[in-house]
């Protein structure tokens, strides 16, 4: 089998989706009637992907590392004509060979997944066209772990999650209902997707088979099933019993640059702190930030815009989760929504971008 270097370009999907499950680092190929068939099978993800050869008398299976074989394809000069043949030798040159350690596996059949993959307009749930994916981007940093591992799309926004941030970024998408991806898809998009000046769309289906629940989608000409697991402990944020929690009206404002360069002197002496943790009270036309728990220091930004004459409030925020939200707000101005201690005792403080298309909910870190 003879395949063309740059008919291969495709392979970088399968080593990004690699894992480190039996299977999961390795990669199929099957020869046969003229066709040469890709797959991966991962705990998270199979790909498949199919090419069509010269050869309709070839029959034979290789097996290889995902991620070496990858590499090795991609040093070949470019325009080379790479040769396959089915006791695993690799060459593109008279005299030039290459072979990797024989795996001795077993595959799964991947029946199934073509058959989804050809009826997949008649035969899936339902379907969802995606964009604006530059803005999945921005929480991607704030995805948990666990049952947490996941990026939400719920009224238009995209939303992840860990044990102390709430990252909302607000798309052009649209759903009936809260759509839960996997990190592993949301990594996968962003690479193809995500960036300025790309406007591209992607449809991805949704199945539902022996009770098991996947997406499935096309990249570079690879077809990408991705399991949903059922087991979710990601809330429906904008409800009200969460949302009275962030969705904050008084507010103040500082200069980005200004609050990152404290931040930056700040996080020298907060490492060591409960929680990595800094103080912030509203005084007279700034907002003094202090570091109180073991290496002490204080210093004041000016504040822009004060709605509600919020003198003497005081939170406390993570500095290395406050410098993360300040670069993906990426905006002039960082607004910063409280909670009145009149108004009863807070347990998030909103930060938000000029415009609140990207904001983040950060849980407060009360003093003992």
């Amino acid at each position: 089998m003879k395949i063309k270097k740059e008919d291969l370009g495709f392979l970088e999907v399968f080593s990004m989706l690699a894992d480190k499950s039996p299977l999961g680092d390795k990669l199929q190929i099957t020869v046969d009637g003229g066709k040469a068939i890709f797959c991966l099978f991962g705990t998270t993800a199979t790909a498949v992907k199919e090419l069509t050869i010269t050869d309709q008398n070839e029959k034979f299976d290789l097996a290889f590392p995902v991620v070496e074989f990858e590499s090795l394809i991609n040093h070949y000069p470019e325009n080379a004509l790479i040769e396959f043949t089915q006791d695993r030798k690799i060459s593109h040159a008279k005299g030039a060979s290459y072979s990797f350690e024989n795996i001795d596996v077993i595959f799964p059949p991947i029946g199934n997944m073509f058959s989804k993959i050809q009826n997949r307009e008649s035969e899936a749930e339902f379907f969802i066209t995606l964009n604006d994916m530059e803005k999945l981007k921005k929480v991607i940093p704030f995805i948990g772990i666990d049952f947490l591992e996941f990026v939400t799309l719920n009224q238009g926004h995209f939303v992840a999650l860990d044990n102390v941030v709430v990252g909302f970024s607000n798309s052009k998408n649209q759903a009936k209902e809260m759509l839960y991806f996997p990190k592993t898809i949301c990594d996968v998009w962003i690479k193809y997707f995500s960036g300025d000046d790309n406007d591209q769309q992607l449809k991805v289906y949704y199945f539902i088979n022996d009770n098991t629940y996947w997406w499935l989608f096309e990249i570079k000409g690879v077809f990408v099933g991705v399991a949903d697991p059922t087991k979710k402990a990601f809330p429906d944020v904008f409800k009200d019993r969460f949302k009275q929690e962030y969705d904050h009206q008084q507010m103040v404002s500082v200069d980005s640059n200004d609050l990152s360069s404290v931040l930056n002197r700040m996080q020298v002496v907060a490492q060591h702190n409960e929680n990595n943790r800094l103080f912030f009270t509203v005084v007279d036309g700034a907002l003094k930030i202090e570091s109180k728990d073991f290496n002490k220091s204080s210093e004041f930004v000016k504040i822009i815009d004060d709605n509600a004459n919020l003198k003497n409030e005081e939170f406390s925020l993570g500095c290395t989760n406050l410098m993360n939200i300040i670069d993906q707000l990426d905006s002039e101005k960082i607004l910063f929504y409280i909670k009145p201690q009149s108004e009863g005792k807070a347990k998030a403080v909103k930060i938000s971008n000029s415009d609140n298309s990207i904001y983040f909910a950060h849980q407060l870190r009360h003093v003992r």
